[in-house]
């Protein structure tokens, strides 16, 4: 006769923790819905910078977080950084509408101790 003790109990698989990058995908993500309005408004600006920019430069043309948020600092009554943290900015480039073209520039964002920042093309 079996008793309790005798039934092989199988652990319940611990459910994984997620990765710092996945974390981040999180976090960004998010920022498409909270911050949701304020990111279109900022594309929206980018496009138009970044057309403008091909039309003097042709293929070289690019974008950068740093046009990024002076288009965001352009919009009127935003919150300054104490109240609106800019870290959302980073969810921006995470559409299937910009591709990195493999190069990088120094921010020129004060703060930014001119940290190599991505560029970034338009393609629709």
């Amino acid at each position: 006769m079996q008793t309790l003790w005798d039934i092989p109990v199988e652990p319940k698989p611990r459910e994984r923790e997620p990765s710092e990058v996945e974390k981040a995908q999180q976090v960004l993500d998010g920022f498409e819905y909270s911050r949701g309005e304020y990111l279109d408004m900022i594309r929206a600006g980018l496009r138009i910078v970044w057309k403008h920019r091909f039309d003097e430069v042709g293929h070289d043309a690019y974008v950068t977080a740093d046009d990024a948020r002076a288009i965001f600092e352009a919009i009127p009554n935003v919150p300054g950084p104490k109240r609106l943290s800019r870290n959302f900015l980073g969810q921006v480039f995470r559409t299937d509408e910009w591709e990195w073209t493999d190069q990088y520039v120094k921010s020129k964002t004060p703060g930014s101790h001119g940290n190599p920042i991505k560029c970034w093309r338009y393609v629709g």
